[in-house]
């Protein structure tokens, strides 16, 4: 999201979706894929769907599922049932679900993914219709990948570098989450890593070092939301120290209890290695 005095102009993409399974990921021989940046921040890459395409969807991965529009679903004929739901901080509405035999992401090919299938009205927000659906962890997760945002690009093998903070990383609601200290001190939060958001997203849960002095607007797929906003002199990440970051602070009702306190965008980084496979994550301030 663009952050303004009063008024965030591009949406806060968050589309959690519930009762739906994680996929299950295909062996495969895999380089990089170029992606193109939405909103100043939003990752958008080129997908195949059941052999069709390509469609540009949003790399989400503080999504937990992957999701897909209305018009899109009925025009490559997935079936789609109710029962899901579309979760954000804005709150919560109903969704259908469907299934998804293949998806292609560059050279990799992802298997049996379920998708909620909802309109995604963040999606169109300042874009084209061209974006048709979020790319979330029930096709991005147990895949090693290199999200580098100096260059554009998802590196999916191990080109070796070691450069960067180690991190250890925990899985929160099915995303990939860090440990994090708000003023470089005192207890540690929780930060879901997250694509889909431009700042910091703070859940006003717990007691932080935080003096928020301005209001924005933030769209969701689940509708908008008023948050408070402020800057934060500093965000420690194990080694990496973050300064004078423009962040967001949700206090709704929905904030409490959460199981993470917060979010933090891949996009503060120059790139961010996820290595679900040895539990840690590589994170290289810019």
């Amino acid at each position: 999201m663009i952050l303004t005095t009063l008024q965030s102009t591009a949406p806060l993409l968050l589309a959690t979706a519930v009762g739906l399974f994680p996929a299950r990921p295909a062996t495969a021989s895999v380089t990089e894929l170029r992606y193109r940046e939405a909103w100043g921040y939003a990752v958008v890459v080129p997908v195949r769907v059941n052999g069709q395409g390509p469609f540009e969807f949003v790399l989400d991965t503080g999504s937990s599922h992957s999701a897909v529009r209305e018009g899109f679903a009925r025009r490559l004929g997935l079936v789609s049932s109710a029962g899901a739901t579309v979760v954000t901080v804005a709150g919560s509405t109903p969704a259908g679900s469907a299934h998804i035999d293949r998806l292609e992401l560059g050279p990799l090919a992802v298997h049996d993914v379920d998708a909620s299938v909802a309109p995604l009205p963040a999606l169109l927000e300042g874009e084209s219709d061209s974006i048709v659906g979020l790319l979330g962890q029930s096709a991005l997760r147990g895949l090693d990948f290199t999200l580098d945002h100096r260059h554009r690009r998802i590196v999916f093998e191990d080109d070796g570098d070691r450069s960067g903070v180690v991190v250890p990383i925990e899985t929160i609601d099915g995303a990939p989450t860090v440990r994090a200290q708000v003023g470089c001190g005192g207890d540690p939060v929780r930060l879901t890593l997250d694509s889909g958001v431009a700042y910091p997203l703070l859940f006003a849960q717990r007691s932080l070092p935080l003096e928020p002095n301005e209001w924005m607007d933030a769209r969701t797929n689940a509708g908008d939301i008023r948050l408070r906003a402020g800057r934060l002199k500093a965000l420690c990440i194990g080694a990496a120290r973050l300064e004078s970051l423009a962040y967001a602070l949700h206090s709704g009702a929905d904030a409490a209890g959460r199981a993470q306190d917060g979010l933090l965008p891949t996009r503060l980084f120059a790139h961010v290695r996820f290595e679900p496979s040895k539990g840690i994550v590589r994170l290289k301030p810019r």
